[in-house]
């Protein structure tokens, strides 16, 4: 068998920002029917809307042309073209306002059980709800329904509260949120069956208890003085299921920019009718965290983010974000080979590809200086090598048969982007396709000048069958044998080891790694013998290491956890993650 590349297009400059992910399986030859959109990061006018088929992914050139212009955009989830009723966000202070502050709470999760009696004003059954209203967003395909985050309003929010209380269950609740919005994990997936767990743990709720009643569990004890929010209104905005099934963080990233911008928007309108004459303060809690380069900080998403920011505090509304720093520490997800001069390769990276894989594998690696590198790639069928420079794309070829491709893009500010993208190594068809498992190897040579701050990052990539009910971890690695996963003592290695090109340092979520005075990381602490301590999951960034704000989550023992609500009921459950964490430093 041969490993082979064919160039597929030269001087692209102008793609979606997740071309790679999110074309492969164009790009394999799979049926991919829909209208998929071109989302510009910001979104200001729904006309700027673009689309491109399934059968045009497959085609850098006519991708590029969909893309209108130099904006950066995102492939975004199927949906109708005339269904592109998205816009931009825009805040104009009432003249009344005065420097008094509310504050306001905003969640954006999945699976949020908003009716539970515990979240009520005062935690009083039939009383009235903390939650102000609930956004869901939606991409309808082929025109079937309206397209971006659709709010309940407070009457009908009100409503469900009530039947929640007359019926004594949540099932006519996730049965009416299902027909309303079907494309959240209310509705039923296709494969994949009910996602929201009527009797089980769902994330949503659980974040959203640890907002709304934080010291049930004593969480806030340790940490110093603390300002309790009482009764603060809550909104709350439900992301899609294909956003909950992408652990990668690409539809994600599609994405985020119009569910915060409109979820601002939503509590902005409100504050203006509720307490024109006073100023407020929105603290989000993203409790998503997924890999990356840092690149700087030059995130376009950060970007457009920072700029909403700034547009809302000079209309006097201030917005600051939580976001985790993830729990990416022991994956083996980031590694540094060092950095080749001129015509030098890099030391190889180890990428480890599991069997049963359902899901696609992707390595993002980024460097400064030189654009023209020549990218080996030696794995199970054999070795082949390519040259390329900024807007190039090509093809792997195995034996013949398109297994993956490669991109390489400038990223700005200095930044080169290159990601190589393989299929999957399990399929259910028996034709279909099936990457070859095992030890795959990369290798990069700079044709001229010096790659510098070179570092690779795995994109998550664990999903697994959809039917299956206890799915199993499969997630590609970087390998080194100077890796150590625990200490002496037993402990996980929390630093990184002696002459190993695999890295803790660099595994913080992407977004985090452009923490600053409105956009802040938290991560979680654990109790060991010798005290609290960083806990032995949470990333930690290229640029500023732990996170300086910090909450205990596992306050018994390592992955102890905190106890929370986790659906429409009163049953409690425990769980650990920064994701936890970002949700108590929103109250501190």
């Amino acid at each position: 068998m041969t490993l082979d590349f064919k160039p597929l297009a030269s001087g692209a400059a102008h793609l979606p920002e997740n071309y790679l992910p999110a074309a492969l399986p164009a790009l394999l030859g799979d049926p991919m029917d829909e209208s998929y959109p071109l989302l510009p990061v910001p979104m200001q006018d729904a006309r700027a809307v673009s689309f491109v088929t399934g059968a045009g992914l497959a085609d850098p050139a006519h991708c590029a042309q969909a893309m209108q212009d130099a904006q950066p955009r995102y492939i975004g989830p199927p949906m109708g073209p005339q269904e592109a009723a998205l816009g931009g966000v825009t805040f104009s202070r009432p003249e009344t306002a005065s420097d008094v502050r509310v504050k306001v709470l905003g969640l954006i999760d999945v699976g949020i059980a908003f009716w539970n009696a515990a979240f009520r004003d005062g935690s009083a059954l039939a009383g009235p709800s903390c939650f102000k209203d609930m956004g869901y967003l939606g991409f309808s395909p082929g025109g079937q329904g309206p397209s971006g985050v659709q709010f309940l309003g407070e009457a009908a929010l009100a409503g469900i509260c009530q039947q929640a209380d007359s019926d004594g269950h949540d099932r006519n609740i996730v049965a009416r949120l299902g027909a309303d919005f079907p494309q959240s994990v209310f509705g039923a997936h296709p494969v994949a069956g009910q996602l929201f767990h009527l009797d089980g743990f769902n994330h949503g709720t659980a974040i959203a208890d640890l907002m709304l009643n934080p010291l049930v569990d004593g969480a806030l004890a340790p940490g110093g003085q603390m300002e309790i929010l009482p009764h603060s209104p809550i909104f709350g905005v439900e992301l899609p299921q294909n956003v909950l099934l992408d652990a990668s963080g690409e539809t994600l990233q599609a994405v985020l920019s119009l569910a915060i911008g409109d979820l601002a928007r939503r509590v902005f309108d409100w504050g203006c009718t509720h307490c024109p004459d006073k100023r407020l303060e929105l603290r989000i809690v993203l409790p998503f965290a997924f890999t990356g380069s840092a690149m700087g900080g030059t995130h376009p998403v950060i970007e457009n983010i920072r700029q909403l920011v700034a547009n809302a505090e000079t209309a006097g509304f201030d917005i600051k974000i939580f976001m985790p720093a993830g729990n990416h520490l022991q994956d083996q997800l980031h590694a540094r080979p060092g950095d080749p001069g001129a015509g030098a390769w890099s030391a190889p990276l180890r990428w480890a590809l599991v069997p049963d894989d359902h899901s696609a594998n992707t390595v993002e690696i980024t460097w400064q200086g030189a654009s023209d590198v020549t990218l080996e790639i030696d794995g199970p069928p054999g070795r082949a090598r390519i040259e390329m420079d900024h807007g190039d794309i090509a093809l792997l070829l195995s034996g013949g048969r398109v297994i993956g491709a490669a991109w390489c893009r400038d990223q700005g500010a200095g930044w080169t982007r290159l990601r190589i993208s393989l299929g999957q190594t399990a399929s259910d068809r028996p034709d279909g396709l099936r990457v070859p498992s095992g030890d795959w190897s990369l290798r990069l040579k700079p044709e001229s000048g010096a790659c510098e701050a070179l570092g690779a990052w795995i994109l998550r990539d664990d999903r697994t069958r959809l039917d299956r009910r206890s799915p199993p971890t499969r997630q590609s690695q970087f390998r080194d044998s100077a890796y150590r996963r625990k200490e002496a003592n037993g402990h996980w290695k929390k630093t990184d080891d002696a002459g190993c090109a695999v890295k803790r340092v660099g595994s913080i979520s992407l977004l985090a790694e452009a923490q600053n005075a409105d956009i802040l990381a938290v991560g979680a602490h654990e109790r060991l013998a010798g005290g609290l301590e960083p806990a032995w999951y949470g990333g930690i960034s290229v640029r500023d290491g732990v996170p300086g704000q910090s909450e205990t989550v596992d306050a018994l023992r390592p992955s102890s956890g905190i106890r929370a609500l986790v659906n429409g009921g009163p049953r409690r459950m425990r769980f650990s993650g920064t994701s936890a964490a970002a949700a108590l430093a929103a109250v501190r």
